[in-house]
C-alpha cells in the first residue's frame, strides 16, 4: 500500500494508505473504510510521482460489513475523449462549435428565395411565389411597408423557414 495525499481544493486533506489499480483496464485505489474522499478531489501518490483526480466513490460491502472505499479516478495522463452534441430545431445563422468569429456574407437572393419555396413550400408554393413576386416588385420600386406582407401573415406563421428569408431578402436590400 502506497501513501495517497489527499486534497481538495487545493487544500490538503490528509495522506492515507491505498492500493492503487492504474494499468489500462482498471482506474482506482483502494483505501481503508476511513477517509472521506469526494468526486472532484485530488490525489497525489508522492512514490509514483503522480496525481489522480477522484471521478466517483464506492463502499465495498462484504457479508454485510463495510471493508473498504474504492475511489476510482481520472489519471491526468489519460485524456478524456469528448463529443460535442448539438440538438438544434432551426439552426440558420447559428454559431456551432468553437468559433470565435463568424463572417456572414449576405448574398440571400431572389433564386434562393424560390429555392427554398421548392423545397420547403409543400402545398402552398402557388401562395409563396405569390408572395415572392410581391416582395420583388416593393424592393425593385423602393416601395416596401410592412403592411405588404399582411395579407401572407397565415404563411409567415405556418412556416418557420419563412420569416429568415424574408428578413434575409430585407437585408440584402437595405445593403445594396
Amino acid at each position: 500500500m502506497l501513501d495517497c495525499e489527499i486534497s481538495r481544493n487545493n487544500n490538503y486533506i490528509g495522506t492515507y494508505k491505498g492500493l492503487i489499480s492504474d494499468d489500462e483496464k482498471y482506474h482506482f485505489i483502494s483505501f481503508d473504510i476511513g477517509p472521506e474522499i469526494l468526486p472532484g478531489d485530488d490525489i497525489f501518490c508522492p512514490l509514483k510521482n503522480k496525481h489522480y483526480i477522484v471521478t466517483n466513490t464506492d463502499i465495498v460491502v462484504i457479508h454485510g460489513k463495510q471493508d473498504r472505499l474504492d475511489v476510482y479516478f481520472q489519471s491526468e495522463f489519460i485524456k478524456p475523449k469528448t463529443t460535442n452534441i448539438f440538438n438544434t430545431y432551426n439552426p440558420n445563422s447559428s454559431i456551432i462549435g468553437n468559433q470565435t468569429n463568424a463572417t456572414i456574407n449576405n448574398g440571400f437572393n431572389f433564386e434562393d428565395f424560390s429555392r427554398m419555396i421548392n423545397l420547403y413550400g409543400s402545398n402552398d408554393k402557388d401562395r409563396l411565389n405569390e408572395l415572392l413576386s410581391s416582395l420583388e416588385e416593393c424592393l425593385k420600386n423602393d416601395d416596401f411597408s410592412k403592411s405588404k406582407l399582411k395579407k401572407f401573415s397565415d404563411l409567415i406563421s405556418k412556416h418557420s423557414w419563412l420569416p429568415l428569408a424574408i428578413s434575409q431578402l430585407l437585408a440584402a436590400w437595405i445593403q445594396r
